[in-house]
């Protein structure tokens, strides 16, 4: 028989559980913490986050990133120097041509060296275009990760707006139901008529009709941001709104921070990259006839007569010689110099002009992407006031549409008003909230277009 202890009082063994068990509750708390994954409730920012790190889009953008950083110290380490083996055989046996043409076959083993003493800039391009290459994929890789916070982070604020719209068409959904089965009470009582019970019920399909739409529209968004943020495909979003963080109205101190963060734009830094590399192919163009001169060096074996192991008219000029008199005798080494000056190219002017052209093309593109990113900061500033507006307004409007539905009520209970003028009230009342919803979300994209950026 269990022992029984009196109100107010643990026993021993008791005492000494509860911190064990709190203890054990802790350890799963901070646990399921650390286990903490997309699908638990995410605000807005938490979105952004994920959708930087995870779509697959910036992924990709990584590999681009690190191939181009790659291929940037490649040109950075491969010097101007160039060394090389080389080795080759030709067998002429005799009889077959003639000996002065054929020299009876020849053969070469020797480790070669070239060096570009004058190469009009070959080397420094390549590194300069390996650096440019590298920043504009880096610049890539900044422009993927904003267009993929973008597209998540409307997608999120567009699933809050359905899910703020679903709420109420559910409660209406609901209200009219229950107005629905009092009406068809009525008519059996014999207190009203068939077509009130009839047009009740009307409406309410239309409100069921209207939330089976956004319940649709929610699943379309709920897996679009799944996309963005590498989830499985069907897996849940639990979703939450910042409280007052996310429809703030733009301050005085937005319009400068958001001006200079239009300013830093990826878009202007890839059109710096893009005006650079049309500003070393000019460059390439206008060296394209100037002189080249480089130095060959070689080292090793080199020799003629494949036909025998000491060819003939060695062996008469050094009898007894063997075959290690013959290698002796073909080991040397040797160098040049080599010089390159084009004199009759007559696509060489036409080359350089359609470099400049483009780079003047790519200067202008420049300007006008920084010029962009200006307006469209001013835009942004715009459309955020607007929707500021538009969002207290809509808050006002839905709390009389509260306030009247209310009151068509009370009117309708008395039998002091219609039933089309309450279902019209309720109709209002719906308007209203979705206006409201549309508000907040036009607010909040604003406020966080400003900070992705």
């Amino acid at each position: 028989m269990a022992a029984r202890t009196k109100p107010g009082r643990s026993t021993p063994g008791a005492d000494r559980a509860a911190p064990l068990a709190l203890a054990i509750a802790l350890a799963a708390a901070l646990a399921g913490a650390a286990r903490a994954t997309p699908t638990d409730t995410l605000e807005i920012a938490d979105v952004a986050r994920l959708a930087r790190e995870r779509s697959p889009e910036v992924l990709a953008s990584d590999r681009d990133l690190a191939a181009a950083r790659s291929d940037s110290l490649a040109a950075r380490r491969r010097g101007a120097r160039a060394y090389s083996l080389l080795a080759g055989a030709t067998v002429a046996p005799r009889g077959f041509y003639d000996p002065s043409f054929t020299n009876l076959g020849d053969y070469h083993a020797q480790a070669g060296l070239e060096w570009p003493l004058r190469d009009g800039g070959e080397r420094r391009r390549a590194i300069a275009r390996g650096a440019v290459d590298a920043t504009a994929a880096g610049w890539s890789r900044v422009l993927a990760a904003r267009d993929a916070a973008l597209s998540a982070v409307t997608l999120a604020i567009e699933r809050l707006r359905l899910d703020e719209i679903g709420s109420g068409q559910r409660e209406a959904s609901g209200w009219l139901a229950r107005l629905a089965d009092q009406m068809g009470a009525a008519v059996r009582s014999g207190g009203r008529e068939r077509a009130e019970a009839l047009r009740a019920q009307l409406e309410r399909d239309a409100a069921d009709a209207s939330l089976a739409a956004t319940e649709r529209d929610r699943e379309t968004t709920t897996r679009e941001l799944g996309h963005w943020l590498a989830l499985p495909p069907g897996s849940p979003i639990a979703l939450r709104a910042a409280p007052g963080q996310d429809e703030r109205a733009p301050g005085v101190e937005d319009s400068a921070r958001v001006r200079a963060a239009f300013a830093r734009s990826p878009e202007i830094s890839q059109a710096a990259a893009d005006e650079a590399r049309a500003r070393l192919d000019l460059d390439e163009a206008q060296r394209r006839n100037t002189l080249r001169v480089s130095l060959a060096a070689d080292a090793g074996l080199a020799g003629t007569d494949l036909t025998a192991a000491v060819p003939e008219e060695f062996r008469a000029a050094h009898p007894g010689a063997t075959f290690p008199d013959r290698l002796r005798r073909d080991l040397g080494a040797s160098a040049g110099v080599q010089l390159k000056l084009p004199v009759l190219d007559g696509g060489a002017p036409h080359q350089v002009a359609a470099r400049r052209a483009a780079l003047d093309a790519a200067s202008l593109r420049r300007s006008s992407a920084a010029e962009l990113a200006d307006r469209a900061a001013v835009e942004l500033l715009a459309r955020w006031r607007a929707a500021s507006q538009r969002r207290e307004v809509a808050l006002a409007s839905a709390h009389r549409a509260e306030d009247h539905l209310l009151r068509m009520r009370s009117l309708y209970a008395a039998g002091a008003t219609t039933l089309l003028e309450l279902l019209d009230a309720r109709r209002v009342l719906d308007d209203a909230r979705e206006r409201l919803a549309q508000a907040r979300a036009d607010v909040r994209l604003a406020v966080y277009e400003s900070e992705v950026r």
